[in-house]
C-alpha cells in the first residue's frame, strides 16, 4: 500500500507530481527524523539605496540630512503612539492622554508652539480658510468631555487658534500633529516637498512639542 506521502505526491490520473529535490529531500529527512540539507536560499539585498531608487525612478532630489527632521518625527510619533495612546493615537486616546496629564500640568512651555502655529498656519481672521492646510481629510468626530456630543477635530482647533490670545490647547495641538503624521502617510504631503525649508521648519517644530509632552509624562 503505497504511504500517505506518496498518494499526496500523485496527480489526479495517478502519475506522480514532480517534486523539487532539494524540497522533496527536505520533507523526507523532517518525516524520518534525519539531519535536513541545507537549502541556500537567497536573501534580499541588505544594501538597498532607497534615495538613490527613488531619484532614478522619480528625479526626486533628497538626501539624509535634509529628512533628518522627518525621520526624527517618524521615531517620536511612534513613541507617542506606545507610550500615551496605547499603540492606537486616534481622536479619543489623545483626549485620554491629555486628560489623564492634565492636572497640575505646566502649560507655559506650549506657548511657543501655540504662537508658532498660529503665526504661521492660522494668519486668516477667519481661521476655517486656513483649516485646509492640516485637514484635508475628511474630520474625525470626538465626544466633547462635558456636552457628550461630537466635536471634530476642526471644532477643537477653531476654538484654541480663532481667538488672538488663549491658552495652550494640548487637544488642539495634538490633534494638529496627528493631521502631519495623516497626511505624511496618506500623501498628502508630496515626496519633493519633504526637504523643502516649510516642511522643515514645520516637522522640526512638532517634533520639539512631541519631546516636549513626552518629557512631562
Amino acid at each position: 500500500m503505497p504511504c500517505a506521502f506518496h498518494q499526496a505526491a500523485q496527480g489526479r490520473d495517478g502519475a506522480s507530481a514532480h517534486l523539487d529535490t532539494d524540497a522533496s529531500e527536505a520533507i523526507i529527512a523532517l518525516m524520518t527524523n534525519k539531519t535536513a540539507p541545507v537549502v541556500d536560499i537567497p536573501e534580499p539585498p541588505q544594501d538597498f539605496d532607497a534615495l538613490g531608487w527613488i531619484k532614478q525612478k522619480f528625479g526626486y532630489e533628497l538626501t539624509n540630512e535634509g529628512l533628518k527632521p522627518v525621520l526624527g518625527f517618524l521615531l517620536l510619533w511612534n513613541l507617542f503612539e506606545e507610550k500615551e495612546c496605547n499603540k492606537h493615537a486616534c481622536i479619543e486616546s489623545i483626549r485620554t492622554s491629555v486628560e489623564r496629564r492634565s492636572k497640575g500640568l505646566n502649560l507655559s512651555p506650549y506657548n511657543i508652539y501655540m504662537k508658532f502655529i498660529k503665526r504661521n498656519y492660522f494668519q486668516n481672521p477667519d481661521i476655517s480658510k486656513d483649516l485646509t492646510f492640516f485637514f484635508q481629510a475628511a474630520p474625525t468626530a470626538a465626544k466633547d468631555a462635558k456636552t457628550e456630543k461630537p466635536k471634530t477635530e476642526q471644532q477643537q482647533v477653531t476654538s484654541a487658534f480663532g481667538v488672538p490670545e488663549s491658552e495652550p490647547d494640548l487637544c488642539a495641538l495634538l490633534f494638529l500633529v496627528r493631521r502631519v503624521r495623516n497626511n505624511l502617510f496618506h500623501g498628502e504631503k508630496t515626496v519633493p516637498a519633504l526637504s523643502s525649508p516649510d516642511q522643515m521648519k514645520l516637522f522640526s517644530s512638532v517634533n520639539g512639542l512631541l519631546a516636549t509632552y513626552l518629557n512631562d509624562g
